[in-house]
C-alpha cells in the first residue's frame, strides 16, 4: 500500500503541535536554568535543542503515516493522541539530562517530578485517546513503542549515572528495553514480518519501573527515610523480578516467531 502525501491541513496541525510542545519545553528549560544554574542548565538545553530539531524533522518526514491501517490516505489533522506521543519524545532528553546531574535542591527535583508525571500521563492518554476517540493510526502505533523504548532507555541511563540504580539492575533493564530493537532488526534481516503489541506483563513491568523512578525523583524530605528506604528496596526487587519475567516472555515470543512460520508474529 503506497502512502498518499500529507495534505496542508495535516502539515499546519503538526506545526502547531510542535510550537506548543516547544513553548512548554522552553518554559521547563528556563525553570531548570534558574534552579540549577546557567552552566548546568546549558548542559540540558543545548543537547535537548539539537534533539528537538532532529526529532521534529524526522517526524515531519513520517506524516504520511498519520492514517488508519485500512487505507493510505492520511488524516487531515495531526491527531491529539499523536501530539501526546510527540511531546513525550521531545521531552525525554530534558528529563534524562537533568536527572543525570543528580540535582539535590528541592525546586529542581519538583520540576523533574512534575515533568515525569506529565510524560507518564501522555503515555497513558495517547493509547486511551486512540481507542476511545477512534484516533488509531500507523504513526501512533509505531512511534508510541519507539518513544517508550527511548524514554525508558535514556531515563535508566540517567538514573544509573546519577547513582540511583545499581549497575546490575541497570544492565537488566537495558537488555529488556533493547531486546525488541535488536531482535526485530534480526527478524527484519531474515525477512520475517513481525509487529510489536503491548502485553499485560509488559505494562506491569513498565509501571513498576515508572513507580521506581518516581520514588527516586521525590525531593529529599518529602517522606521520612524510614518509609522511603524500604519502599525503594521493595520496588527494586519487584521491578527486577518483573523485568526478568518480561525478558523470558520476549525471548520465547522471538523463538516462536522463528519456529512457526504460520503463527502470530507479535512481540
Amino acid at each position: 500500500m503506497s502512502d498518499v502525501p500529507p495534505g496542508p491541513g495535516l502539515r499546519r496541525s503538526y506545526l502547531r503541535t510542535v510550537a506548543c510542545s516547544g513553548c512548554a519545553l522552553v518554559g521547563v528549560c528556563v525553570s531548570l536554568c534558574l534552579t540549577m544554574g546557567v552552566t548546568r542548565g546549558l548542559v540540558v538545553v543545548v543537547p535537548s535543542g539539537l534533539w528537538f530539531v532532529g526529532a521534529v524533522r524526522w517526524a515531519r518526514g513520517q506524516l504520511s503515516l498519520v492514517r488508519p491501517d485500512t487505507h493510505s490516505r492520511p488524516y487531515d489533522r495531526f491527531l491529539l493522541a499523536n501530539s501526546l506521543t510527540l511531546f513525550r519524545l521531545l521531552a525525554t532528553p530534558v528529563l534524562a539530562l537533568a536527572v543525570a546531574q543528580r540535582p539535590g535542591d528541592a525546586p529542581t527535583r519538583w520540576i523533574l517530578f512534575g515533568l515525569f508525571i506529565l510524560c507518564a500521563l501522555t503515555d497513558v492518554l495517547d493509547g486511551w485517546l486512540a481507542r476511545t476517540w477512534n484516533q488509531r493510526s500507523v504513526f501512533g502505533r509505531l512511534y508510541d513503542h519507539v518513544t517508550d523504548i527511548i524514554f525508558g532507555t535514556l531515563l535508566s541511563v540517567a538514573l544509573w549515572w546519577a547513582g540511583f540504580l545499581p549497575s546490575w539492575f541497570f544492565v537488566l533493564v537495558l537488555v529488556r528495553l533493547l531486546l525488541p530493537v535488536f531482535g526485530g532488526g534480526w527478524l527484519f534481516f531474515l525477512h520475517v514480518a513481525w509487529r510489536i503489541e503491548p502485553s499485560i506483563i509488559g505494562k506491569v513491568t513498565v509501571s513498576s519501573l515508572a513507580l521506581l523512578a518516581l520514588v527516586y525523583l521525590l525531593p529529599d524530605g518529602v517522606m521520612a527515610t524510614r518509609i522511603v528506604a524500604p519502599v525503594t528496596a521493595g520496588l527494586l526487587d519487584l521491578s527486577a523480578f518483573l523485568v526478568g519475567i518480561n525478558l523470558v516472555y520476549l525471548l520465547r515470543r522471538g523463538i516462536s516467531i522463528l519456529r512457526d512460520a504460520d503463527g502470530p508474529r507479535v512481540f
